[in-house]
């Protein structure tokens, strides 16, 4: 039971997560979230993923904050 909610949770917490990262990629930046560089070459093939890290940070302090509060609030 407790595995169960603890999975449901990491779950909503990770897609709320990428939901505000492609909110702010869309409509607070002029640039994209994700950079993708795919080289392929005859015998190379070679993808780099460039990301914004101080976004992927920004999120998860304000959801732990988020998430804190909120369960103040539910233990008054």
């Amino acid at each position: 039971m407790k595995l169960t909610y603890l999975l449901k949770l990491a779950i909503t917490f990770a897609l709320v997560t990428i939901l505000i990262l492609l909110i702010i990629g869309r409509y607070v930046l002029e640039e994209s979230l994700f950079t993708v560089n795919v080289i392929c070459d005859i015998n190379t093939f070679y993808l780099e993923i460039k990301t914004r890290t101080w976004m992927f940070l920004a999120t998860y302090l304000g959801l732990l904050v988020l998430f804190i509060y909120v369960k103040k609030k539910l233990k008054r």
